[in-house]
């Protein structure tokens, strides 16, 4: 239970409220004026001080005073023989947790002394917390910092060898490819394909791991005029293609303008990706407004994927198909939910095998702006 002084000039008064504490679990000390009371607070850590208003050389407000300049997380109860209205208000205004009137019972003082523990504990509990929350953040901070560091190291030291490998193999094309035969030529493009993909590689996981340390640029967003203009920057990839292409009015978003284009960059060339084996890919962007916000959609008619795997799609190098059949590193989607989760939303997918996959993303807030018009229509991708 609790530990508490008393403080009243009246043995009698406080050898009883001793009695009635010590019999309702607490550990009791008592003084009989300030100067006292002072002295075993320089010595003894309370939680809870019980004064009578009036005391020899100070009042038990200006002992209140001088106890919560000590120890501002100490509960005090003040007592007096003549409560009055103005007095009450004047101790509460002072910081007392609570005032009682004499003559004080046994259920009066207990229940004051259990409340104003209470609220001493809360208090104690609230700084433990605040401690170790303080801890954790020094220490993940000094983690991010050691991220950064091998981030750094490792794109050096990754990317040395890999521009040597691709150099060699650049000039062996250059130089000797006559000199290969069929299989020893596609041993070498294959070469030169994967380091491209390793090169990619390393590209995405350090703009993954230094997202999460990015400070946020926020202004408002047009994101119908941004996912247009993103698609169509998509379409220089493949220009023997055409893509049906909707894109409903959106809401504006308040956010980082260029973080959100990576959003739509990510998920339309996803998109884009897993339509390339239809004669009649369709690609659209949509928004639903719903009392929690704004949800942007871009579904699509390609592949798809089952259900199942779901919980797989945002990880770091999670992928649904073969790299044969799809290229790409499996850190898109992970960046993707890293971006919308610094703004405060959300990213979910639905989907069935062979009948497109939809993919869903809220943000903490969207103002409201003006939607532009419809656009539609069947695009090469150009």
């Amino acid at each position: 239970m609790a530990h508490v002084l008393i403080v009243d000039d009246e043995r009698s008064l406080r050898l009883t409220l001793a009695e009635f504490l010590r019999q309702d679990g607490h550990r009791v000390q008592t003084a009989e004026d300030a100067p006292a009371a002072l002295r075993l607070l320089e010595t003894s850590s309370f939680d809870v001080v019980v004064s009578d208003i009036i005391l020899p050389r100070m009042t038990g407000v200006e002992l209140m005073q001088q106890v919560r300049a000590h120890a501002p997380d100490v509960q005090v109860i003040i007592m007096t023989g003549e409560p009055t209205l103005e007095t009450a208000i004047e101790a509460v205004r002072a910081g007392a947790h609570d005032y009682l009137g004499k003559p004080i019972n046994k259920p009066l003082i207990t229940g004051a002394v259990r409340r104003a523990a209470h609220v001493k504990e809360l208090l104690d509990e609230k700084h433990r917390l605040e401690q170790w929350l303080q801890t954790r953040t020094t220490e993940l901070e000094a983690a991010n910092q050691e991220l950064d560091s091998f981030s750094y190291s490792a794109s050096h030291d990754l990317r040395a060898p890999l521009r040597a490998i691709q150099n060699l193999a650049s000039m062996l094309d250059e130089d000797h490819a006559a000199q290969l035969d069929a299989e020893g030529q596609r041993l070498l493009h294959l070469i030169q394909r994967e380091g491209h993909r390793m090169a990619q590689l390393i590209d995405d996981l350090l703009a993954f791991a230094r997202l999460g340390r990015c400070a946020l640029q926020a202004s408002a967003v047009d994101m119908t005029a941004l996912a247009g203009e993103v698609f169509e920057e998509l379409l220089a990839a493949a220009p023997s293609r055409r893509v049906a292409w909707v894109c409903a009015p959106l809401p504006g978003a308040s956010g980082d303008p260029a973080m959100l284009r990576q959003v739509w960059t990510n998920l339309l060339a996803n998109a884009l990706k897993f339509t390339a084996h239809k004669a009649d890919a369709r690609v659209e962007v949509a928004a639903t407004v719903n009392p929690d916000g704004v949800v942007y959609e871009v579904r699509d008619n390609g592949v798809g994927f089952d259900m199942k795997y779901a919980a797989r799609l945002f990880g770091v190098f999670q992928r649904l198909h073969a790299q044969s059949e799809f290229e790409g590193t499996g850190v898109g989607l992970a960046l993707v939910q890293r971006i919308v989760q610094r703004h405060g939303g959300r990213v979910w997918a639905e989907s069935q095998p062979e009948r497109g996959a939809t993919f869903r993303f809220t943000l903490a807030s969207a103002p409201p702006a003006t939607p532009g018009s419809v656009s539609k229509g069947t695009l090469p991708l150009s």
